[in-house]
């Protein structure tokens, strides 16, 4: 699956949806994150555990995450 290139943190994804993440202040390993539309959850190792209920329900006060999704359609 082709993705795009990594986006800055002051764009936000213009759908709900679940992306690829890096850590705060780019100091850990990318994860993933669930996106409602308008804040960021919890990033989490996998994708499962991202649309899960604590990281899909459950916004941080931190919301400058730098993201990537797909280029193109699964």
């Amino acid at each position: 699956m082709k993705l795009t290139e990594w986006f800055p943190s002051s764009v936000k994804p213009v759908r709900p949806g679940v992306y690829r993440v890096k850590g705060q202040r780019g100091g850990c390993l990318p994860g993933y994150a669930y996106f409602d539309g308008s804040r960021w959850g919890y990033s989490m190792t996998t994708v499962d555990e991202a649309v899960g209920k604590i990281a899909k329900h459950h916004r941080l006060a931190y919301q400058n995450k730098q993201w990537r999704g797909l280029a193109e359609k699964p």
